[in-house]
C-alpha cells in the first residue's frame, strides 16, 4: 500500500493490474416478490451473456417441509410454473438459464442448491424487516451468506 497525494491509499497487486474476476456461474434465489425483477437485474449485469445462471425458489410449505420433493400440491406447481416464466424470458434474451425448485427451510436449502451447482456468485433479495421481525423469523440472507463460501450479492429496493 502506498500513499496517495490527496490522502488516500493506493493498493499495489505484484502484477501491477488490477485482475477483475468474471463471474461464470452465477446462482438467483427468487422468492416471487417486489424485488425478483432488481435481484435478476443485478445478477445478469454481474455475469453478462457469457455466464450461466441457476433460478432458485424454495418451496417452504408444511408439507414441502415434511415430504421434499414428494409433494406435489398447487403451490409447487404454481411455484415451479413461476420459476419456469423467469427463466423461459432470460433465454429469450439470449441467456443460458436453469431452474430449480427446492424443498424445506430456505436456509438450509439455498446454500445446498448453490453449493451443489458450483456457484462463484449467488445473488438474492433482502426484504429488510427490522427489529422485532428479525429475532422472531430470523434471517435468510445471513443463514444462508454463512453456509456458502462464495460472494454474495445481496439486493435491497
Amino acid at each position: 500500500m502506498s500513499p496517495l497525494p490527496h490522502g488516500g491509499l493506493c493498493w499495489q497487486s505484484k502484477s501491477k493490474s488490477m485482475e477483475v474476476k468474471a463471474y461464470k456461474r452465477i446462482a438467483l434465489a427468487i422468492d416471487f416478490s417486489p424485488l425478483d425483477p432488481d435481484t435478476i437485474s443485478n445478477a445478469i449485469h454481474q455475469g453478462g451473456k457469457d455466464a450461466e445462471y441457476l433460478l432458485i425458489h424454495v418451496v417452504e410449505s408444511a408439507g414441502a417441509l415434511v415430504m421434499k420433493q414428494d409433494i406435489l400440491d398447487l403451490e409447487v406447481n404454481s411455484d415451479q410454473q413461476n420459476l419456469e416464466k423467469y427463466a423461459a424470458e432470460l433465454r429469450s434474451r439470449g441467456f443460458n438459464v436453469e431452474a430449480r425448485i427446492g424443498f424445506g427451510n430456505p436456509k438450509r436449502e439455498i446454500p445446498d442448491m448453490v453449493n451443489s451447482y458450483d456457484a462463484d456468485l449467488l445473488v438474492m433479495g433482502a426484504h429488510g424487516h427490522k427489529g422485532y421481525k428479525d429475532l422472531l423469523f430470523g434471517t435468510t440472507v445471513d443463514a444462508v451468506r454463512h453456509r456458502v463460501k462464495i460472494p454474495v450479492l445481496i439486493v435491497r429496493k
